[in-house]
């Protein structure tokens, strides 16, 4: 944003960028925007897509973020416009405005980086993430290694992901299940204590909460599914032209 201020309303929360900042709107999210009622704004925005796009953006840890406050990049996007305005081919267009972008990428790292709010929440998504199978794992832990207090982990990673840390472990061990009971033949106790929770009766609560069915339920009517696509596949093979 080049001018002005305004409202974004990205996955029902809502942010306020203003000038100087940036934001980015993932594919497939639900959001609109527009400009402060008594002002306008001005912005620069650029359409980029492709596997390497998300891939980067995950591995620099800025794929969950929103908004990029006091960014002033306004320089880089104008220089991917005039690109794009010279008469080259769309090979080079390509190759010029990919390195630009992660220009930009190494910006946004560098100022999560040095921003103790947003580089705290980013430490405690990755100690969630490779916890995911231990039982023994406590905030506490992070608390600890972070130098910050139990409420504030909770509350630092709220505020950039829109859930608790605890909401959002059972969030990662759902999506777990779901795959071990499609792709594997464990039960789902066995489900259930892999992946830490008390016992399976607990887990088939927490899982019925997310999905809307039982475990059971699920895995017996996707099961159907995925053995219906296989056998299709099988027995009808895309022909060639």
């Amino acid at each position: 944003i080049v001018k002005g201020k305004g409202t974004l309303i990205y996955n029902d929360k809502i942010y306020y960028p203003k000038a100087g900042d940036l934001y980015i709107l993932h594919r497939g999210s639900n959001c609109k925007y527009y400009p402060d009622e008594n002002t306008t704004w001005q912005k620069y925005w650029i359409n980029i897509d492709g596997i390497a796009v998300e891939n980067i953006l995950i591995s620099y840890d800025l794929y969950d973020t929103v908004l990029f406050t006091d960014i002033h990049c306004e320089d880089l996007f104008a220089q991917m416009y005039k690109v794009a305005a010279e008469n080259q081919s769309a090979e080079a267009v390509v190759n010029d405005i990919s390195l630009l972008f992660f220009k930009l990428v190494l910006l946004l790292y560098k100022k999560l980086r040095y921003s103790p709010n947003e580089f705290n929440a980013n430490a405690i998504k990755r100690m969630l993430d490779s916890n995911i199978y231990n039982s023994n794992f406590s905030l506490d832990e992070i608390a600890e290694i972070l130098h910050i207090s139990t409420s504030q982990v909770i509350r630092t990673f709220k505020d950039s992901y829109d859930f608790t840390p605890h909401q959002y472990l059972q969030s990662k061990r759902i999506k777990i299940a779901i795959s071990l009971l499609l792709n594997t033949k464990k039960s789902i106790k066995e489900i259930a204590a892999t992946l830490q929770f008390s016992d399976q009766y607990y887990f088939s609560k927490v899982f019925k909460r997310i999905t809307g069915k039982s475990p059971l339920e699920f895995r017996l009517e996707n099961q159907l599914v995925y053995r219906d696509l296989n056998n299709w596949n099988i027995k009808k093979p895309l022909s060639k032209s």
